[in-house]
C-alpha cells in the first residue's frame, strides 16, 4: 500500500443536541488531514426512515445534523452485506436501528475501491460487529457500444461488412447473430484502427509537449504545421475521452460546457459500487456468495418464474368482462406495424439510454438504422404473428386468475392493510391464509402518500432523505457553482409534481429540503462561520434571477 490513511473510530452520544460537538470535531479532522479517510463505530443515529424498525416513526429532524456532517465532509457510504439492522433492544416490543456504520471519502474510494462491509452476528452485545475488507477481484470485460464511434471513419462500413455475413434461422435467431458478428468486428476495429483512448490522449499530449519546446529552438513552417496537426489529433482524442465518461456518467442533467473529470471519475465508481452484487439471499433465509453461484441461482429464479406448468384452455370466466372494442379495433391493434412506426419508436429512444445485455444503445440503433432496418421489421413482425408465452405463474389463492391468464403474485411485494383496532390473531391469519406483509399506514400507492389522521413531518422523511441522498456532499466538491446549480434543479425535479399538488407537505419539511440545498451549494466553512439565513435568502434570490434570465 505503502501510503498513509485516516482511521476514524466514533462513538456517539445518545442525545442529538450532545452530538453536535463530535460532528464538528470530525469536521476538523477532515479539513486538516486530506488523506484517505476511514470512519467506523456506533453512531447513535439513522439517516433513513428505512433504517429503523418498530416503535415510533423516525423525526428526520434528528438525522439533519449528521446528515448535513456526512455532506459537509464528502462522506460516501461503501455499502454493506449481512443484517438490515446493526442494533435491537426492548424485550417486550422490539426495536431494530441501523445505529453502526462506515463512511469514507472519495480519496479512500479512488485508492481502495473494493472495499466491502459485512454485519456479522450478535454475541454478547445487542450491535452487530463490522468486518470491512478490501479484496479486489478481476473485472469481467462486456461488450459495450461507445458513441464516439460513430464519428469515426470506416464506421458504418464495418457495421455494414459485419451485417450482410449470412446467417439462417429465424428472424430472432438472425437478428441475435447479426448482432452478435457486429459487436466482434467493432471491437476488433476499435482495438486495431482507435487503440485505446486513454492512452492515446497522454501520448498526444506528451508529443504536444515536445513539439511546444521544439518550436521553441527550431521555429520553422514544418514544425508549426506538425504541433497543429498533432494538437488537433489530441483535442479530437480528448473529445473522445471525455464522450466515454459521459457515457458511463450517464445522467441526463449534465449540461454540455460542464467539463469535470474528478465528479464523472467519482459518479462511475460510486456506481460501479453500488451496483456490484457480492452475496445474495435465498428464499430460506441462506446467503450465497461467489459469481458462478449468483448467475445459476438468478438463471433458475427467472426459469421458475417465467415457467408455466400446464395450460388451461376454459375462459369462460372471461365472459362477464364487457366487451368494448369492435372489430375494426381489434384488427388496428393486431396489425404489423409498418416501418414508419418501428422508424418513430426506434428514434424516440435516448441516444444514452442504458445498454441491454448486448452492450448496444438507442445511439447504435438510431446511427445504423438504415443498415438494420429491414431484419428489425421482420423480428417484429414475427412477433406480432407468434403466440404469446405465459409470463409468470399464479399463487394457490388465486387458482382460477392462474388458469386463465398464468400470472405470478409476488407475495414479498403484496401487502394487506386492515383497521388500526384489529388485534394481532386476527392480522397473523390474513399473513399466514395470503402469505402477503402487513403494512401500516402512512403508504405511498403511485408514488402518492396516503395517511390517515393529522398530517405529520413524519410522515415526509423519505422525500426530504431521498434529496438528501441525491445532493451528497462529494458531488459539490468537484462541481462550480453552476454545475451545482443544475445538480439542485435535475433533484428538485425529480419530485413529482401531481404529489405536492395532491399532498401538501408541511413547512418543517420545506424547511429541511431548503437547508440541504443551501447548505450544499454553499458548502459547510461558509455555513459554519457565517449566517445560513443569509444563505437562504441568497438562494432564493439565484433560484429567481435564474428563472427570469431564462425567459
Amino acid at each position: 500500500m505503502g501510503s498513509n490513511i485516516l482511521v476514524t473510530s466514533v462513538y456517539a452520544k445518545c442525545e442529538v443536541v450532545l452530538r453536535e460537538q463530535l460532528w464538528n470535531n470530525l469536521r476538523d479532522i477532515s479539513q486538516n488531514y486530506k488523506l484517505p479517510c476511514y470512519i467506523a463505530g456506533d453512531f447513535n443515529c439513522i439517516i433513513d426512515p428505512s433504517e429503523k424498525q418498530g416503535g415510533n416513526l423516525h423525526r428526520m429532524s434528528e438525522s439533519m445534523p449528521m446528515i448535513q456532517f456526512i455532506m459537509d465532509c464528502d462522506l460516501i457510504d461503501p455499502g454493506f452485506s449481512g443484517s438490515q439492522f446493526t442494533c435491537g433492544w426492548a424485550p417486550n416490543k422490539r426495536i431494530w436501528k441501523r445505529l453502526d456504520r462506515v463512511q469514507v471519502n472519495q480519496d479512500w474510494m479512488n485508492n481502495y475501491d473494493s472495499t466491502s462491509v459485512n454485519r456479522l452476528i450478535r454475541t454478547g452485545s445487542d450491535h452487530s460487529p463490522l468486518l470491512t475488507k478490501n479484496t479486489s477481484q478481476p473485472a469481467t470485460k462486456h461488450f459495450r457500444f461507445l458513441d464516439f464511434w460513430t464519428n469515426e471513419v470506416g464506421f458504418k462500413e464495418v457495421v455494414k461488412q459485419a451485417w450482410d455475413i449470412e446467417v439462417h434461422g429465424s428472424p430472432m435467431w438472425k437478428f441475435h447473430l447479426k448482432l452478435k458478428n457486429t459487436c466482434k468486428c467493432l471491437s476488433h476495429w476499435s482495438k486495431t484502427s482507435i487503440g485505446n483512448i486513454f492512452d492515446n490522449v497522454k501520448d498526444l499530449e506528451k508529443k504536444v509537449e515536445e513539439l511546444e519546446h521544439k518550436i521553441i529552438t527550431n521555429n520553422n513552417e514544418y514544425n508549426r504545421a506538425e504541433l497543429m496537426r498533432i494538437n488537433a489529433l489530441f483535442i479530437r482524442a480528448y473529445k473522445n475521452e471525455e464522450s466515454i465518461w459521459k457515457q458511463k456518467f450517464g445522467i441526463k442533467w449534465f449540461v454540455e460546457g460542464e467539463v469535470n473529470s474528478k465528479f464523472l471519475h467519482s459518479i462511475v465508481k460510486g456506481r460501479r459500487k453500488r451496483l456490484t452484487i457480492k452475496k445474495i439471499r435465498l428464499n430460506d433465509d441462506n446467503w450465497i456468495e461467489g459469481d458462478d453461484h449468483i448467475a445459476n441461482e438468478a438463471v433458475s429464479l427467472f426459469q421458475n418464474q417465467f415457467t408455466r406448468e400446464y395450460t388451461d384452455s376454459n375462459f369462460s370466466i372471461l365472459n362477464c368482462i364487457p366487451k368494448v372494442i369492435n372489430e375494426m379495433d381489434n384488427a388496428n391493434f393486431t396489425a404489423n406495424p409498418t416501418m414508419e412506426e418501428l422508424k418513430v419508436v426506434v428514434f424516440s429512444l435516448s441516444p444514452s439510454s442504458a445498454p441491454g445485455p448486448d452492450g448496444l444503445s438507442g445511439k447504435f440503433y438510431q446511427s445504423c438504422w438504415d443498415i438494420i432496418k429491414e431484419d428489425l421489421l421482420l423480428i417484429v413482425s414475427d412477433f406480432f404473428a407468434a403466440d404469446p408465452e405465459s409470463l409468470k405463474m399464479m399463487m394457490d389463492k388465486m387458482e382460477t386468475y392462474e388458469k386463465i391468464l398464468g400470472q405470478l403474485v409476488n407475495k414479498s411485494k403484496s401487502g394487506f392493510y386492515v383497521n388500526f383496532k384489529d388485534d394481532d390473531p386476527r392480522i397473523n391469519q390474513i399473513m399466514q391464509t395470503t402469505g402477503f406483509n402487513h403494512c401500516k399506514f402512512p403508504m405511498q400507492y403511485l408514488g402518492c402518500l396516503i395517511y390517515i389522521w393529522r398530517k405529520k413531518v413524519v410522515y415526509f422523511n423519505n422525500m426530504v432523505a431521498t434529496i438528501a441522498k441525491r445532493l451528497q456532499g462529494w458531488k459539490g466538491k468537484f462541481l462550480s457553482y453552476g454545475g451545482k446549480s443544475v445538480l439542485i434543479k435535475s433533484v428538485l425535479q425529480a419530485i413529482p409534481l401531481h404529489i405536492l399538488s395532491a399532498v401538501h407537505p408541511p413547512k418543517t419539511t420545506f424547511y429541511q429540503i431548503e437547508k440541504i440545498i443551501s447548505n450544499f451549494f454553499w458548502g459547510w466553512s461558509k455555513a459554519r462561520f457565517g449566517r445560513t439565513d443569509v444563505h437562504l435568502g441568497l438562494m432564493k434570490s439565484t433560484c429567481h434571477i435564474a428563472s427570469s434570465s431564462s425567459k
